[in-house]
C-alpha cells in the first residue's frame, strides 16, 4: 500500500447517507409545514453549520414560542433528529462494501475519520456499526479536515506524500490540497471498491 495514514470523510463516503440526512429535518419537522417550507433556503445557508444549528434556525419559524421554550424545541428536535437518522445510517450501511474493507486497509495504514457529523453521534454509529476499532482517531464537526490530515501525519511520523484524504465533496479535495495530500473521491459506494485496487 502506498499509504501510511488515510483520512476519510463519512457521509457520502463510507456510507451513502447524505439523502438520509435531509430526509431527517423533514421527518422531524413534518408537524411544522413553515418549519418545511424554509427548510431549503436553511440548509443551503448553513451547509456547514451542525444539526443542532440548523435545526435552531428552522424552530425560529414556529410562531408563539418564547426564548426559553425555543431553546427546549430546538433541543427536542435535535434528539428525534440524531435518533431517526443514526438508525437510517445503519441500515444503510449494510449496502456499502466498506465493512469489509476497512479491516483490510487497517492492516498497512493508520485510519481516521474526520466529518461535519458531531463527534459523539458519529461514534454511536461507529460503534453500532463495529468499525469503530478500524479508526485510529474520529474527529467530527467543528474540526478542520486540513488540520486532522496535518495532525495526522505528526502522530504517525509521516510525509505529506505517504497520507491519502478519501471524500465525496469538493471541500475533502480542498483539504487535501492545503496538507499537501494525495485525494480519492468516491461519487457512489461502488467507488470504495475502485479505491481498495488503488491501494493495492
Amino acid at each position: 500500500m502506498p499509504f501510511r495514514v488515510i483520512v476519510f470523510d463519512f457521509d457520502g463516503t463510507l456510507v451513502d447517507s447524505r439523502a438520509l440526512k435531509r430526509a431527517a429535518y423533514d421527518h422531524v419537522f413534518a408537524d411544522q409545514p413553515r418549519c418545511l417550507e424554509s427548510l431549503p433556503a436553511i440548509l443551503a445557508q448553513r451547509r456547514h453549520q451542525s444539526r443542532y444549528e440548523i435545526i435552531s434556525a428552522a424552530v425560529d419559524h414556529i410562531p408563539n414560542l418564547t426564548p426559553a421554550e425555543r431553546v427546549v424545541e430546538s433541543e427536542r428536535r435535535t434528539r428525534a433528529y440524531s435518533d431517526w437518522v443514526e438508525q437510517a445510517i445503519v441500515d444503510r450501511a449494510s449496502d456499502s462494501p466498506a465493512g469489509r474493507l476497512l479491516p483490510r486497509w487497517r492492516v498497512n495504514a493508520a485510519l481516521y475519520i474526520c466529518s461535519l457529523t458531531p463527534v459523539e453521534p458519529l461514534r454511536r454509529i461507529l460503534e453500532r456499526l463495529q468499525w469503530l476499532a478500524h479508526f485510529d482517531g474520529v474527529a467530527g464537526y467543528p474540526v478542520d479536515k486540513a488540520t486532522l490530515l496535518r495532525q495526522a501525519m505528526a502522530e504517525r511520523g509521516v510525509r505529506s506524500d505517504e497520507a491519502l484524504m478519501v471524500g465525496d465533496e469538493d471541500g475533502d479535495e480542498s483539504a487535501a490540497r492545503q496538507a499537501g495530500t494525495a485525494f480519492f473521491r468516491i461519487r457512489e459506494m461502488s467507488d470504495l471498491v475502485r479505491l481498495d485496487e488503488y491501494l493495492t
